[in-house]
């Protein structure tokens, strides 16, 4: 889907960047919980989206 939108390099290069993995970072992943109901829309459309 990134591919066909055009983001797909872009995406690449952001992971690139980091240093180590997410699991890796479990303030990370706590701090980012907190905030997780924020993409349930964006998931939904995602979901719709697929062929």
């Amino acid at each position: 889907m990134a591919r066909e939108h055009g983001v797909d390099q872009e995406l690449i290069e952001v992971a690139s960047r980091r240093s180590s993995s997410y699991p890796a970072e479990p303030e990370y992943v706590a701090k980012t919980a907190a905030r997780a109901w924020r993409w349930g829309p964006e998931l939904e459309e995602a979901a719709d989206a697929r062929p």
